[in-house]
């Protein structure tokens, strides 16, 4: 996973919205869609709550 995609996850988990996110980010929020799409892909999740759950399995606590 890019460093980019982590850091949306890592914003997810503190319950940030899309549009929050790009404004940390400093991009799009067209673009953390398409950060969210391929880290959707790469787990094998349909949302994004499914996607936090699946990432703090894999890494444990942040």
């Amino acid at each position: 996973m890019s460093g980019q995609e982590i850091e949306v996850l890592r914003h997810l988990t503190k319950g940030r919205s899309i549009k929050e996110v790009a404004a940390e980010m400093d991009v799009s929020w067209h673009t953390v869609r398409t950060y969210l799409r391929r880290i959707y892909a790469k787990l094998k999740v349909r949302n994004s709550r499914e996607a936090v759950v699946r990432f703090l399995g894999q890494r444990g606590p942040l």
